[in-house]
């Protein structure tokens, strides 16, 4: 594999479906903690909020296209 400089500084279209698919899901998250602490997923939450959030992050890498 060969490595290429980056044009910009900006991310990757990868680079940034990744941020921001782990912000969303995390807020998404925390509001439910916030506004509905008593939802029925709170316990799946709690002990699978991490591998669903980096599940989330790892689809939306993979899925993205690098290119425009």
């Amino acid at each position: 594999m060969k490595l290429k400089n980056q044009q910009t500084r900006m991310p990757t279209r990868k680079i940034a479906a990744v941020i921001i698919s782990g912000v969303v899901t995390g807020g998404v998250e925390a509001a439910l903690d916030l506004f509905w602490p008593a939802h029925m997923f709170a316990p799946l939450m709690d002990q699978f909020g991490l591998w669903i959030q980096a599940g989330v992050m790892i689809a939306a890498g993979y899925l993205v296209r690098d290119r425009a």
